[in-house]
Parts: C-alpha cells; sequence; structure tokens
C-alpha cells in the first residue's frame, strides 16, 4: 500500500478481507500516526472485524447492504480533555 493511500488501501482490503477465515481481526494502519486526531473505531462487518482510525477508510470497505456493526473507541489521552 502507498504511504497514506487510503483508497488503494481500501481497495485491497475490500478484494482480500473475505478470503480469511470468518472472525479473524484485521488492523488497519493507514493514517494513524500520532498527529492525526481521528476517531478509532472497531467494526463487525461479514463476520470479520476490523480496527483502525475513522478517516474515511471503512465507508470505502462498507459501501453495499451488508449490515455492520461500530462501536467508537476512547483513545485514553482523550479522558482528560
Amino acid at each position: 500500500v502507498s504511504q497514506h493511500n487510503i483508497q488503494e488501501a481500501a481497495f485491497i482490503l475490500k478484494e482480500s478481507f473475505h478470503h480469511f477465515p470468518e472472525k479473524t481481526v484485521h488492523l488497519i494502519g493507514v493514517n494513524t500516526d500520532k498527529t492525526n486526531r481521528a476517531s478509532f473505531v472497531a467494526i463487525e462487518y461479514r463476520s470479520h472485524y476490523f480496527l483502525g482510525a475513522d478517516n474515511g477508510i471503512f465507508s470505502l470497505l462498507i459501501n453495499d447492504t451488508g449490515k455492520a456493526e461500530i462501536f467508537l473507541l476512547k483513545r485514553k489521552e482523550d479522558e482528560f480533555e
């Protein structure tokens, strides 16, 4: 995946995740550096789990009628703001 390329990462993930066993946890680390203030999410989609920054990648992955459960993850440093 090219550096910081969310569209490329989403395409690769969308075309490949279903080749993994159900209940696989996929960690997405595109545009998730420490200076990024995006929220992080956990998603259950088509019997797979995805963790990553809420930076638009998941809207490119989940763009059909498949049901997705989405959970916002709170970062520890956000507790003190």
